[in-house]
C-alpha cells in the first residue's frame, strides 16, 4: 500500500511555494523539504550537512547559484520531456534529496513526494527518479521492477548484483558520483543500456586531476578551488575516472594495499545480505582484511573460488544490523564500533 503523495507542481513561482510550505510544514515526514524551500526563498547561500559515513556530519555553506548550475548541468544529460514528472524519494536534509527538488523547480517539472522509507510508488510512472542501491534493490524484492524512464543512484557503491539485474532493463540508470561540496553529482557512470560502462563520465564544465596518492581532485567551477576527496582513482581521460576505493580505508596487509570497496564489489555477486570488510590490527601483517555480515549466520560460498589469495578475509563477523546513515549508507565506523563493544 503506497501512501498518499504529495505534489510540488511544476511551474510552482514564488507565492506558490510559500502556499506549499505553509499546508505542509506540520506534516513530519516533510519538514525538511519545507525548511529547504524556505532557505531557497530567502537565502542565497544554502545550509547543507555532508552524510557522516566515514566521520561526523559537517554543516557547510553552498551557494545558491551552485546548484542551479549543478541541477542544469544534469538536465542537460538527461534531456527530460517539457512535462516531465520527477520522484523524490530522498531525505531533504540531505544534498541528493535537496537536488532533486532543484532539478524540478529549475526545470518547472511536477516533483511527486513521497516518504524515504515506503515502497517506490508503482501506482503510475515517472521520467526520473533518485535513489540509494540499497533502496532499488528492496523495492525489487517487494514490489519489482518501477516504472521510470531514468533512474540514479547515489549514496553508496553499486553493488554487481544489482548491476547485473539491471541489464535486462529498458529504464535507463546511472550510478553518479559526488558529494554535498560538489552540490550533488560531478559525474556518471552509465550501468545498462547500450553504452554501460566501468568509468566515471564527468559532467560538462567538470575538471579533474588526480594527486601524489592517485586521489581525486575536483574543478568544480573554472577559476575555482579545487576540491580534495578521499577517492583513490585511476584517470583515463580528461573527463572518464575509475574509482578504485578511499584513502582512508586502505588497508595495508603485509605490505599489500587493499581497498576494500574493490573487494566488496567482487563478492556482491555471490552474498544477498549487506556487508563491507575493515582492517582488523595483526601483530605479524600490520592489518588483515575482516569481514562484517548482516544477519543470520549461514554458510558461505569458497571465497578462495571468487578472490585473490591477498583478499581472502582472516574473520568473518555476523551482526544483526548494521548501522546506517539517514540516507541509508552503512556507516562503517559505527558498525565496526558494535563490534568492539560486543
Amino acid at each position: 500500500m503506497i501512501p498518499m503523495r504529495t505534489i510540488l507542481p511544476a511551474g510552482i513561482d514564488r507565492k506558490g511555494i510559500e502556499q506549499w510550505i505553509l499546508k505542509h510544514r506540520e506534516i513530519l515526514w516533510l519538514k525538511e523539504h519545507c525548511l529547504f524551500l524556505d532557505q531557497w526563498l530567502n537565502s542565497e547561500n544554502i545550509l547543507c550537512h555532508t552524510s557522516g559515513s566515514t566521520g561526523s556530519p559537517k554543516e557547510i555553506e553552498l551557494s545558491k547559484a551552485w546548484l542551479i548550475l549543478s541541477a542544469q548541468r544534469s538536465l542537460n544529460v538527461f534531456k527530460l520531456p517539457q512535462n516531465a514528472q520527477l520522484l523524490l524519494q530522498l531525505p531533504a536534509d540531505k544534498i541528493g534529496g535537496r537536488m532533486m527538488i532543484v532539478r524540478a523547480l529549475i526545470g518547472g517539472f511536477d516533483l511527486h513526494i513521497l516518504p524515504a522509507s515506503s515502497s517506490i510508488d508503482d501506482s503510475r510512472s515517472y521520467d526520473f527518479a533518485a535513489f540509494t542501491p540499497h533502496q532499488l534493490m528492496k523495492s525489487l524484492e517487494q514490489d519489482g521492477q518501477p516504472e521510470i524512464a531514468q533512474i540514479i543512484l547515489g549514496g553508496s557503491q553499486v553493488p554487481a548484483s544489482l548491476e547485473s539485474t539491471l541489464q535486462s532493463w529498458e529504464t535507463l540508470v546511472y550510478e553518479t558520483y559526488g558529494m554535498t561540496e560538489t552540490a550533488s553529482h560531478i559525474a556518471l557512470r552509465p550501468l545498462n543500456g547500450i553504452a554501460p560502462s566501468k568509468f566515471f563520465q564527468c559532467l560538462e564544465g567538470i575538471q579533474i586531476r588526480s594527486g601524489e596518492q592517485d586521489e581525486l581532485w575536483i574543478r568544480f567551477i573554472e577559476g575555482s578551488s579545487e576540491i580534495q576527496t578521499k577517492d583513490v582513482v585511476k584517470i583515463h581521460s580528461e573527463s572518464e575516472f575509475e574509482v578504485l576505493g578511499r584513502l582512508d580505508s586502505a588497508i595495508n596487509s603485509g605490505g599489500i594495499k587493499l581497498f576494500p570497496e574493490t573487494i566488496e564489489r567482487e563478492l556482491s555477486m555471490h552474498i544477498n545480505e549487506s556487508f563491507f570488510f575493515f582492517g582488523e590490527r595483526d601483530e605479524l601483517l600490520g592489518e588483515h582484511l575482516a569481514l562484517v555480515i548482516e544477519g543470520e549466520e549461514h554458510e558461505l560460498p569458497d571465497f578462495k573460488e571468487i578472490l585473490g589469495k591477498y583478499e581472502l578475509p582472516k574473520r568473518v563477523y555476523w551482526v544483526q544490523s548494521l548501522v546506517r546513515t539517514s540516507n541509508g549508507k552503512v556507516n562503517r565506523s559505527a558498525s565496526i564500533g558494535l563490534l568492539n563493544a560486543t
